[in-house]
């Protein structure tokens, strides 16, 4: 295979045992449950739990990723109880293969389905192994940056606690705050 560069995109190697991905923090408080995750992903490793992106702050943690299934995962969980969990399905095994991956939050939807949409390639998911979704206006998930305003800290590539880093290329990464957004807003 010929080498080339693919443009605003990261290479992630779960060997580095050092590996922390790209880490911000918000520190705007109030910030309800609304907001739009958007990436590119080719998988490298596969087969383990690997983080495309999340927030670890000890007893609340979420995470955007593959499990050991090979499966898209969506999952937050605050003091024990879990309050977001996406499970898709479907497979997602080609290494080969570039995956658009949107994640769209509203937790103020009346209906269930409409507070936590995931989208693969542009078309909607709707087909989950397992199906939690937040409660209406619960506002104090892990992702995001709840009602306490704590400045919670997100990565990209794995959480602060490594639960399962990255391997493969993510590229652009977007993170839209107090909009649900389709993929029709990432071109």
């Amino acid at each position: 295979a010929e080498a080339y560069t693919i443009d605003q995109s990261l290479r992630f190697d779960d060997g580095d045992s050092s590996i922390l991905g790209l880490a911000f923090q918000e520190t705007t408080a109030s910030i309800k449950q609304k907001w739009t995750f958007s990436c590119w992903v080719k998988r490298g490793n596969l087969g383990s739990l690997r983080n495309i992106f999340g927030s670890d702050i000890g007893s609340q943690y979420g995470f955007i990723g593959f499990d050991s299934n090979n499966e898209l995962n969506f999952y937050q969980i605050t003091d024990s109880s879990v309050k977001n969990n996406l499970i898709t399905s479907q497979k997602f095994r080609d290494p080969g293969a570039w995956y658009h991956i949107v994640i769209a939050t509203d937790t103020d939807q009346g209906t269930a389905a409409d507070r936590a949409k995931m989208y693969v390639n542009g078309s909607q998911v709707t087909d989950f192994r397992t199906a939690t979704y937040p409660a209406q206006s619960y506002s104090d998930l892990a992702i995001g940056f709840g009602s306490s305003g704590n400045g919670r800290r997100h990565c990209v590539g794995d959480l602060d606690n490594h639960l399962g880093p990255y391997d493969g290329y993510v590229a652009e990464v977007c993170f839209v705050t107090e909009q649900q957004l389709t993929p029709a807003s990432f071109g």
